[in-house]
């Protein structure tokens, strides 16, 4: 008989990737512009702030698991660190996306 944790898990993992369907979303559309333009810096921060965001919403969602066996102190620990890490990606993907604009912008004020 399988486990009764091992469906804990993955409805976590469930929960955690439904949660994460606008940086996944973000995270399709940052592919796509790098494939159609070939942009370097700007996408290339685009594309790790969305994926280190992705990873961080579904470790934030799974840790709930593990809140008995670390306590709260741990478990406590470990999301200032998961919304530090997450601050730093969010931070990645503003760099990103602000150098695109300023692409954009330029891009617009040549061609006028």
């Amino acid at each position: 008989m399988i486990n009764s944790g091992f469906f804990e898990i993955l409805s976590m993992i469930f929960v955690g990737l439904i949660s994460s369907i606008p940086y996944i979303f973000t995270l399709i559309i940052s592919i796509y512009y790098r494939k159609k333009t070939g942009s370097k810096k700007d996408s290339t921060l685009l594309i790790l702030g969305n994926i280190i965001l992705i990873l961080c919403s579904i470790s934030q969602t799974i840790s709930t698991i593990f809140i008995r066996s670390w306590g709260t102190e741990i478990y406590t620990y470990f999301l200032y660190s998961i919304n530090g890490i997450s601050f730093l990606a969010s931070i990645l993907f503003t760099i990103g996306f602000l150098l695109l604009v300023r692409k954009m912008v330029k891009y617009k004020l040549q061609s006028a």
